[in-house]
């Protein structure tokens, strides 16, 4: 097994920066494609994880109106919407690939 530690760097200002990703590669052969492909998964995984662990700090009351809840007890579940970011790693993927696939002038 190999054990490989990335560091991304962007030309772009991004805050929080990107962090240091470690990888944990059964093969020793890896393809730049697939390199980047996992290492942007980790880092959107480490990403949603810091969030996740953000939101359960900042959990606020929610309150439903009566109509609401009547509503929702008719399924016979009462809960709050939850909002979902819905992250595409593919389009992700894709938007980090794409700067590397053009030729230089």
């Amino acid at each position: 097994m190999l054990t490989l530690e990335v560091q991304s760097r962007s030309i772009q200002s991004i805050t929080p920066p990107l962090p240091t990703i470690t990888l944990h590669l059964p093969d020793e052969h890896i393809t730049v494609a697939e390199l980047i492909r996992r290492t942007v998964e980790e880092q959107i995984r480490q990403r949603e994880a810091a969030e996740n662990k953000q939101e359960a700090q900042d959990v606020k009351p929610i309150i439903l109106a009566e109509s609401e809840i009547e509503q929702m007890g008719s399924t016979g579940i009462i809960r709050p919407p939850r909002e979902k970011t819905g992250r595409d790693l593919a389009k992700e993927v894709r938007k980090v690939r794409e700067p590397l696939r053009r030729e230089p002038s």
